[in-house]
C-alpha cells in the first residue's frame, strides 16, 4: 500500500522553504506500479476539495501496487510488462455532501448541485476488508455528476465493491470515455455488499455509475496491465550501488549545490534506489516510483531553477517534455507522484530544500509542509513515490547526483 507515512527520524534540516500556495490548472487520476522506467497516472489541477487524511493514514487510503517482468539485454531497449494495482480507498475521504467532483488517487468522484455525492460514515468488512466509510449515490448518475471516473494505460481488471441502498437490486455500468458511452459490462448488486469483477479490454478513461437508483461505493480496485520500452544511453556515471547504505550515499552521492539545467540521478537515502519513471512510458500520468540504479533515461532528472530555491524536474525519458507532477494538486497524504506535460502549473514546481548532511528533501510549492516520499519507507524495486508529511525521515530525504 502507498499510503503509510514514513516513520519520523534522522536528518533534521538548517533551512527553511519560502511559503507559497497556488492552484493548479490540469487535471486526471493518479497512480502506482513497478519497474525500471514509466506507468500512467494523472494531471496537476483541482477545483475541489481534495480527500484529507493525516500523517498515518488508514490501511485503506487509496493505494497501488505492481509487479513486473522484461525481456531485453543489458544494454539498448528493453520491453517491460507491468502490472499495476489502484484503489479507491474511501476510508481517506472526508465525510460530507459533495456538490463538484473530488479526487482520491487515481479516482475522480464526480457530482454537482443536482446530482450531489456523499461521504458517510459506516462499518461493513467486505472479503474480510474493514471499511470505515462509504460513498452514497443516491440516484441513478447522468453526464454532470453521481459517477465515479479513473483512467487505466492498458487492458485491465476492476472489481466493485457496492451494495443497493435498499432491499431492491441496482445495476452498476461500467462505461467507456464518458457517461453513456460503450459498456464495458455491468454488475447487479443487492443490499448486502459484494465483490464483482469485469474485465477491460483496453486503455481508457470509464466511469462506473448507478442505471436506476441508489447505491454504496466502498471501493473500487482496479489491475492493469501496461507494456513499455526502456532505453539505456550508458550515460550513468554513479560509482555506487543502489545497494549501498544510507550513510554511503550521504557521503558518496551527495552534491554541494545544484546546476541549473544540469541532469540528475536522484537517489534516496533510505533505500539508495532512485528516482524512476516506471516503464520509461512517455504519457501524461506515468507513475513515479523508486528502483535500482540501471543507468535508463527513466532515471534520469534535467532540473531547471524557478529562482528562490524552487526547480521543475523534468523527465529525460520524455525528451525532456514532461515534469515530475502533483496530480491534481492535491497535497494530502499518499497524494502520488506522477508525470504531465510542463504547463507551468505550480503543481510541477518543487522546493529543494538543503540538509546538513548534503541530502536535499523534495517540497512541492503548493505545499512546502509535504515532501516526496517512498511508500512505507519501503526499500525494494517498484516501491511507490508519493507526498508525506515532512518529518526529516532518511525515506524523505535525496542525493542529487549529476550524470550530464
Amino acid at each position: 500500500s502507498s499510503s503509510s507515512t514514513a516513520p519520523s527520524s534522522s536528518s533534521s534540516s538548517s533551512s527553511t522553504a519560502p511559503s507559497s500556495s497556488s492552484s493548479s490548472s490540469s487535471t486526471a487520476p493518479s497512480s502506482s506500479s513497478s519497474s525500471s522506467s514509466t506507468a500512467p497516472s494523472s494531471s496537476s489541477s483541482s477545483s475541489s476539495t481534495a480527500p484529507s487524511s493525516s500523517s498515518s493514514s488508514s490501511s485503506t487510503a487509496p493505494s497501488s501496487s505492481s509487479s513486473s517482468s522484461s525481456s531485453g539485454s543489458n544494454s539498448g531497449t528493453t520491453t517491460t510488462t507491468t502490472t499495476n494495482t489502484f484503489s479507491l480507498g474511501t476510508n481517506s475521504l472526508t465525510k460530507g455532501t459533495y456538490t463538484s467532483k473530488i479526487t482520491s488517487g487515481r479516482f475522480t468522484i464526480n457530482a454537482s448541485s443536482s446530482k450531489y455525492v456523499e461521504v458517510q460514515t459506516a462499518t461493513t468488512t467486505v472479503n474480510s476488508t474493514s471499511y470505515t466509510k462509504r460513498i452514497k449515490m443516491n440516484g441513478a448518475g447522468n453526464a454532470s455528476g453521481r459517477t465515479i471516473s479513473f483512467t487505466t494505460n492498458g487492458p485491465a481488471t476492476i472489481k466493485i465493491l457496492a451494495s443497493s441502498t435498499s432491499i431492491f437490486s441496482r445495476t452498476i455500468n461500467v462505461a467507456k470515455s464518458s457517461y453513456g458511452g460503450a459498456s464495458a459490462g455491468t454488475i447487479t448488486v443487492t443490499g448486502t455488499a459484494s465483490v464483482q469483477s469485469i474485465s477491460l479490454s483496453s486503455a481508457g478513461t470509464y466511469y462506473v455509475y448507478s442505471t436506476n437508483s441508489g447505491i454504496y461505493v466502498y471501493d473500487i480496485i482496479v489491475s492493469e496491465q501496461v507494456t513499455g520500452t526502456n532505453t539505456n544511453t550508458g550515460s550513468n556515471t554513479s560509482s555506487s550501488s543502489s545497494s549501498s547504505s544510507s550513510s554511503s550515499n550521504n557521503s558518496s552521492t551527495s552534491t554541494a549545490s545544484l546546476v541549473d539545467g544540469g541532469v540528475y540521478v536522484i537517489k534516496n537515502v533510505n533505500s539508495g534506489k532512485v528516482l524512476d519513471v516506471a516503464n520509461g512510458l512517455n504519457v501524461n500520468g506515468a507513475n513515479v516510483q523508486q528502483w535500482s540504479l540501471n543507468g535508463y533515461d527513466a532515471q534520469h532528472w534535467k532540473i531547471v531553477s524557478k529562482g528562490n530555491g524552487y526547480y521543475v524536474l523534468y523527465a529525460v525519458c520524455t525528451s525532456n517534455t514532461k515534469v515530475l507532477d502533483v496530480p491534481c494538486g492535491n497535497t494530502t497524504v499518499a497524494s502520488n507522484m506522477q508525470l504531465w506535460e510542463a504547463n507551468g502549473d505550480d503543481a510541477q514546481v518543487f522546493y529543494l530544500k538543503a540538509n546538513t548532511d548534503g541530502s536535499y528533501a523534495i517540497l512541492p510549492k503548493l505545499n512546502t509542509s509535504m515532501c516526496v516520499g517512498v511508500a512505507e519507507s519501503a526499500k525494494t524495486d517498484g516501491a511507490n513515490v508519493a507526498l508525506y508529511s515532512y518529518t526529516g525521515a532518511a525515506s524523505q530525504n535525496w542525493t542529487f547526483e549529476k550524470v550530464g
